[in-house]
């Protein structure tokens, strides 16, 4: 029998085989930084001569390989005989939002953590991503216009993204200088590794387990590890992949047959 043609076909993305280690992580992240900081020195040049597509996508590109350097170094401790950790941080080596975001997180802590300095460079993760597209490819839109690079980003579009490109490469050096990687449980990998699940968003918009969550907190105040972690990954299995509730009256978004129901 012929198969049908979905009607949102999944993209093919082609199986990458190599197989992750420490030593690969730590040689990937030092290759990954000298890139960023080549990508850093070439596009200070079209800077210079006024290439401002060109300045703008290359501190782009040098932004992500600052990310997946700092994507590289916090993952040396993750259980990586676990295929589904593997699967994941391939996965995470070439997701471009992902690495952009990674790529400004240590010029983040270094500028402070408050909500609006998140909201900041949540919002510049925003306007790179869209903007990395835009300043290397001529695009059609929507309602039939047509697009080039050099009619699309400005000069101080283009200084802009090349200073931060920058700074925040500067700012993950100084921060492998002083950091070690971060420590993971069995728990943050199960949540590492479900949250890249179809199901997880909804199962995060679920007030149940949000007060899981809470009962989580209550009941190990002193706990060291991650309560959203322990909480994500139990949820998910003892309550929300069999279409349970953990008990509390629950107001559940209407999303089809994937939603956790009561026995």
């Amino acid at each position: 029998m012929p198969q049908t043609l979905n009607e949102n076909p999944t993209p093919m993305i082609k199986e990458r085989k190599y197989t992750i280690t420490v030593d690969m992580l730590n040689g990937h992240k030092d290759n990954a930084l000298k890139n960023a900081a080549l990508l850093l020195e070439e596009a200070k040049i079209l800077l210079v001569n006024k290439k401002w597509p060109g300045a703008y996508f290359l501190a782009c590109a040098s932004i992500e390989e600052t990310g997946k350097a700092f994507l590289a170094f916090n993952s040396v401790n993750r259980n990586l005989t676990n295929p589904a950790v593997q699967s994941v941080l391939k996965q995470e080596f070439e997701n471009h939002k992902t690495k952009i975001v990674m790529g400004l997180s240590a010029l983040l802590r270094k500028t402070g953590t408050d909500e609006k300095n998140i909201e900041y460079f949540l919002d510049l993760n925003l306007h790179l991503y869209a903007g990395r597209e835009a300043s290397l490819y001529a695009d059609i839109n929507d309602d039939n216009t047509l697009t080039v690079p050099g009619d699309l980003v400005r000069p101080d579009a283009a200084t802009d993204a090349v200073r931060l490109a920058d700074h925040s490469l500067t700012a993950m050096i100084d921060f492998f200088a002083i950091n070690e990687p971060k420590k993971f449980t069995a728990f943050d990998d199960k949540f590492f590794v479900i949250s890249k699940k179809s199901g997880f968003q909804e199962m995060m918009n679920l007030s149940d387990f949000w007060w899981f969550f809470i009962d989580i907190m209550k009941a190990n105040p002193t706990s060291p590890n991650d309560h959203l972690s322990i909480a994500a990954a139990r949820y998910w299995d003892e309550y929300y992949s069999k279409r349970k509730l953990w008990g509390r009256v629950e107001s559940r978004p209407n999303s089809g047959s994937n939603a956790a129901t009561t026995e």
